[in-house]
This record gives structure tokens, C-alpha cells and sequence, in this order.
């Protein structure tokens, strides 16, 4: 999980740092925060930054992930584009990473982040090319026959 490296590297040099955690059901980021953490507001931040603490007496999840303040935990893909039309940060937006496997300094259109960005409405984020291999895989997928042992 990225996350996971960014937040080890913020601990390593005593850094905080800002994480954008989206509201997916594939995320694994979210469901640890979730089901490990309590998050709490950062006093000092009027925009409604939250830190992770531990919700019983100790938690990897808020260990790896208290050097992270998270900003936009409850809002999805689709909603995070919206903002960034209306907030002018679109060039911003162009710019972030999520591909595990690039092609050619490209997504590859068929790593998990990638599937995610084309079934949840950011195909707008993918080259033709990714697309077109998104497409394949779930074509693929569709009309891949379960394999079955031989009798005998």
C-alpha cells in the first residue's frame, strides 16, 4: 500500500504530511482507518483535517499512519474531481499518481488503482491505451470459463 511507504517515510523523518484517503469500498487505507482508528480533528486546522490515534490500547494502522493528516476521508473520486473543477486545482489533480504498474510512463489500465479510477468515473485520467486494455481485461474476465478438474 503507498500509503503505507509514505507514512514510513514521513516517521523516519520526523515529518507530518497531508494524505488523501478516498471513500471506496476497495480501499484498504479506509477500512484500517476504520476499523482501527478513531480519528480526530487537527486543532489547529479550520479547512477539517483529521489525524488517526488508536482505538484500543495500541494499533499498527495508527502507529504506520499518525505521522498522516487526512483531509478529504468521506469523499469519493468522482466528488474529489468536482472540488478540484471548482477550487481551480484540476492541474493539481492531473498530476497525482496511482498506477502500480506503468507502461511506458503511463497507467497500465489493468492494476487494481487502475481498475478502481475506471470503474468509480475517472476514465478521463487514462490514455486511450490504458483504456483500451482495461477493456480487454474485462472482456476477458467475462468470458474466461471456470476451470474445471478432468474426471478420471
Amino acid at each position: 500500500m503507498p500509503t503505507t511507504s509514505f507514512a514510513l517515510l514521513c516517521e523516519g523523518l520526523g515529518i507530518r504530511a497531508e494524505c488523501a484517503v478516498e471513500d471506496s469500498p476497495r480501499s484498504k487505507a479506509k477500512r484500517a482507518i476504520d476499523a482501527r482508528c478513531l480519528l480526530v480533528p487537527c486543532d489547529e486546522d479550520p479547512c477539517g483535517r483529521f489525524r488517526v490515534v488508536s482505538k484500543g490500547a495500541s494499533s499498527d494502522a495508527a502507529t504506520v499512519l499518525g505521522r498522516l493528516d487526512f483531509g478529504m476521508l468521506d469523499v469519493n473520486k468522482v466528488e474529489a474531481k468536482r472540488v478540484a473543477q471548482e477550487s481551480g486545482w484540476m492541474s493539481v489533480m492531473r498530476r497525482t499518481w496511482f498506477c502500480h504498474a506503468p507502461m511506458n510512463g503511463k497507467p497500465c489500465g489493468i492494476c487494481n488503482p487502475c481498475k478502481d479510477a475506471m470503474a468509480e468515473g475517472m476514465s478521463w485520467r487514462m490514455p486511450l491505451s490504458s483504456r483500451l486494455r482495461y477493456y480487454a481485461w474485462r472482456l476477458r474476465s467475462a468470458t474466461a470459463m471456470p476451470w474445471r478438474p478432468r474426471n478420471g
